[in-house]
C-alpha cells in the first residue's frame, strides 16, 4: 500500500475511534460495546503510537502507547464512570492532535 493509502486508513481509524469514544460518553449500559471499544482503541492506539514514533513525535507516541495500555481489554482497569468519561474526552483530544500534527504533515 502506498503512503497515500496508508494515510487514508489512518484517518479512517482515527475517525472510527473518535466516534466510538463519543458514543461511550452517552449514558448507555451495554457491556459488550465497552469491550469492543477497548479492543478498537487499544489496538488503534498501539498502531498510531508506532506511526507517531516513525515520524519523530515521541511525546505523542508515548501518550498513544499509554492509551493502548489503559484501554487494554485483557487486564481491566476499574475506573469509575466519571473517570472513564474524562479519559475518553482526553483520548478524543489526543486523537485530534494526532490527526492535525501527523496526518496533515504527511499527506
Amino acid at each position: 500500500m502506498n503512503e497515500k493509502g496508508q494515510m487514508r486508513v489512518t484517518r479512517l481509524l482515527i475517525a472510527v475511534m473518535i466516534v466510538m469514544l463519543g458514543i461511550a460518553l452517552l449514558p448507555i449500559r451495554c457491556y459488550g460495546y465497552y469491550v469492543l471499544l477497548k479492543i478498537i482503541v487499544c489496538s488503534g492506539g498501539g498502531f498510531l503510537a508506532t506511526k507517531a514514533f516513525a515520524v519523530n513525535c515521541v511525546g505523542l507516541g508515548w501518550w498513544l502507547a499509554t492509551t493502548a495500555v489503559v484501554y487494554n481489554p485483557f487486564i481491566r482497569i476499574p475506573l469509575g464512570r466519571e473517570l472513564w468519561v474524562i479519559v475518553n474526552i482526553a483520548t478524543i483530544i489526543m486523537l485530534v492532535i494526532f490527526q492535525i500534527s501527523v496526518c496533515k504533515t504527511r499527506s
